[in-house]
């Protein structure tokens, strides 16, 4: 009250300075009197006014209500301090929003701080932290241990800490989403935000052997060091390291030449790309050289170690006394070696000690072809015979051909049968041929006419061109058809995030799915509201969602957890899951492929569902994971990899996506057989396959488009 009481008179003693002052001007006065007019004329008042459980510093200190004489023109700096239980607010009057306040003073001017209890206006957001890779992230402060707990919620404004620290054997190589680099993370809660930490296996460098071996007298020596030959003659070395080797002879010796890897006389440098020999040959100064001769009978070559002999074109070489000289022979195609004579003999190796002038030959005949099994079953009412002859099945069923014939077969049903499929070494229903060049196996399948026929995918033709599909970054990966929401759910590679679409393809939104690797590559519907999703770690979710979910957990106890296959870097693990209702007691069953790549490391494995409440499964403890068939053997020149699955209900079968050979496989779950094929166009790189509502085949590709296939 005193202080408003004194800003009162201040404003009273102001308007009679004005006054005092017009009457000295209009008698032309002056003097003393007027000049303390006119400088309190410029003087201004700067009044600050403190709303809530606050105080005001810097300039001016005030707690409730203050007013102070400045200069004109003067500049005030204000700062605010809450006191305990209250935040700053915001700042009214000649001063705004809830930054630094300086007020320049031009005239009389009124500022007002404004303090609020904490809980009124202090919003919490959720810090969201998901990991590619092994290792742990903590907070500080305290909330975030992930591992297991992988969100939190912080207050507005808080500073929170990440730390990375990455499993044995593993390194941490950054952050991503709100923190970036590989330092440590810190995140201003402002909005709610997510950081991904990425570890990466430490892989141990692959190495290649290099050998060296010493005729005569002296040593050899590599850069990098490793070998000193002599007493070291061997040492491994990281792939595609390249070595120099340098020879010295004794006193009394001289080097002659290299053999093996190396040829010639001088500095012998190798690239490792794979293990090799080298041998470096010395002689006696002044020694006797001896003759080597080599002929060749029938079609085929002769190279030796050391060189100097590559016969065909230079059949002969002088080498040192007592020269160790090994002999290689290699036939043509069409021919194999038949054995040496002369000085060596037999179908071995060949090494000749040069103390004497010496001869070989090695002699090359015409191979004989090889031969292979076709064996032939009949299922059904009907025969099948062969072009060459040789297969007449219902009867002998069996016949050897040469290596590379191609046989034709045909399929001839009793009256009232016709060919249902062919399985095996064939697929589809219309005509085999098999190349022989392996034992082969063929099944063909009769049926009574008139029963319906079996659902082959070769029967399936593209309806209308592909598309793309919106709202999604590129690496569309892997679809199901969930049909209680009816949605087409797609999931993305890396980034752990679900996406919906309606029966026409309309974007409905997305799920992200917290805690597990974001390498995220393929997902099946498991029944209710269940989804499997599983990650190239090797690792499955079994998450649930319905139409409003937009976060879940990955992770126990809220998912169940699947290790179906050991947990593993890289680019080629699990790329496809499916899953086989139960039905008649019988349990789910849970298929996933491997991708391997290049026609090798591929496989498919499966496991029953669990029935028990465990939360998480692992198939080196609790979690029985069965490989049915060799899937390389299964799948041999019809498929480089495998992308994607889907489990069909109708038939019993798996249809497979091979992305690199663009096809689709119909196949035996127990067997690998493969029942039937189709060619996929029309987008590149397929990745996942579902069965829609109407039975169509949908298709969806890494660069987000869709292509769906109906029955003919």
């Amino acid at each position: 009250m005193t202080k408003l009481i004194q800003m009162k008179i201040t404003i009273l003693r102001q308007l009679v300075a004005v006054a005092m002052l017009s009457l000295g001007l209009m008698a032309c006065g002056g003097g003393e009197e007027s000049s303390d007019l006119e400088l309190e004329l410029q003087q201004k008042t700067l009044t600050v006014e403190v709303e809530g459980g606050g105080t005001v510093g810097g300039d001016v200190e005030c707690s409730s209500v203050c007013s102070s004489v400045v200069e004109h023109d003067a500049t005030i700096e204000i700062v605010a301090t809450a006191a305990s239980g209250y935040v700053f607010q915001q700042w009214n009057g000649a001063c705004s929003g809830s930054g630094s306040c300086q007020v320049v003073m031009s005239s009389n001017k009124t500022v007002a701080a404004v303090f609020v209890e904490q809980d009124e206006t202090i919003d919490e957001f959720t810090l969201t932290v998901s990991k590619n890779g092994f290792g742990t992230v903590s907070s500080t402060p305290s909330g975030i241990d992930c591992g297991a707990d992988c969100s939190e919620s912080f207050q507005q404004g808080t500073s929170v800490t990440l730390e990375a620290t990455a499993d044995s054997g593993h390194v941490f190589t950054g952050w991503s989403g709100a923190c970036s680099g590989s330092d440590t993370c810190v995140v201003s809660i402002n909005e709610a935000q997510s950081v991904t930490a990425s570890f990466q296996e430490i892989l141990e460098p692959e190495l290649v052997e290099l050998s060296v071996s010493v005729s005569g007298q002296g040593t050899v020596t590599s850069s990098p060091a490793g070998i000193n030959c002599g007493s070291d003659c061997s040492q491994e070395y990281e792939l595609n390291t390249s070595v120099s080797l340098s020879a010295t002879a004794e006193a009394g010796s001289e080097f002659v030449a290299w053999g093996g890897a190396c040829s010639g006389s001088s500095t012998c440098n190798v690239n490792l790309t794979t293990n090799l020999t080298v041998t470096a040959v010395f002689q006696e100064l002044g020694s006797q050289n001896f003759s080597l001769t080599t002929s060749v009978v029938g079609n085929g070559s002769i190279a030796s170690t050391p060189s100097g002999i590559s016969c065909g074109s230079d059949c002969e070489e002088s080498y040192a006394e007592d020269t160790q000289v090994t002999l290689v022979a290699s036939a043509e195609t069409g021919y194999e070696f038949n054995g040496w004579s002369g000085a060596c003999s037999g179908t071995g190796s060949c090494s000749v000690t040069m103390n004497s002038n010496k001869s070989v030959t090695a002699e090359f005949v015409e191979e004989q072809p090889s031969t292979y099994d076709l064996n032939v079953t009949v299922i059904g009412d009907g025969r099948v015979t062969s072009s060459p002859n040789g297969i007449d099945c219902a009867g002998d069923c069996n016949e050897t051909f040469d290596e590379g014939t191609s046989v034709t077969l045909t399929a001839t049903p009793d009256p009232g049968y016709e060919l249902d499929y062919w399985q095996g070494d064939c697929s589809g229903n219309s005509s085999c041929s098999v190349e022989m060049n392996a034992n082969a196996d063929v099944t063909a399948r009769f049926k009574a006419e008139g029963t319906g026929s079996e659902i082959l995918i070769e029967n399936y033709s593209p309806q209308g061109d592909a598309f793309q599909i919106d709202n999604i970054p590129d690496d569309a990966s892997g679809i199901t058809w969930h049909p209680g929401l009816e949605q087409y759910l797609v999931v993305q590679n890396g980034a752990a995030r679900i996406h919906r679409y309606d029966v026409n393809f309309a974007y409905m939104g997305n799920i992200r799915v917290n805690g597990i690797n974001t390498d995220t590559e393929g997902l099946a519907f498991v029944n209710d509201n269940e989804v499997l999703i599983v990650s190239e770690d090797n690792a499955a979710s079994r998450i649930t969602v319905d139409e409003f979910v937009e976060n879940v957990s990955g992770l126990p106890p809220t998912s169940q957890r699947y290790q179906i296959l050991a947990a593993s870097g890289g680019n080629q693990g699990l790329e496809g899951i499916s899953v086989r209702k139960a039905s008649g007691g019988a349990p789910a069953r849970v298929y996933a492929c491997k991708e391997g790549g290049n026609g090798r490391n591929f496989k498919v494995v499966y496991f029953d569902m669990p029935a028990d409440s465990s939360s998480e499964y692992n198939e080196a403890t609790n979690l029985t994971v069965i490989e049915p068939f060799n899937a390389q053997q299964a799948f041999n020149g019809s498929a480089n990899d495998l992308a994607g699955m889907v489990y069909d209900e109708r038939t019993g079968h798996l249809i497979i996506v091979s992305q690199q050979s663009r096809r689709a496989l119909q196949v035996n779950p127990d067997t690998g057989a493969i029942i039937s094929t189709l060619d996929l166009s029309g987008a590149p790189q397929f990745e996942g396959v579902t069965i829609g509502p109407n039975n169509e085949l949908v298709f969806v590709s890494e660069a987000n488009w869709i292509r769906i296939y109906e029955l003919n």
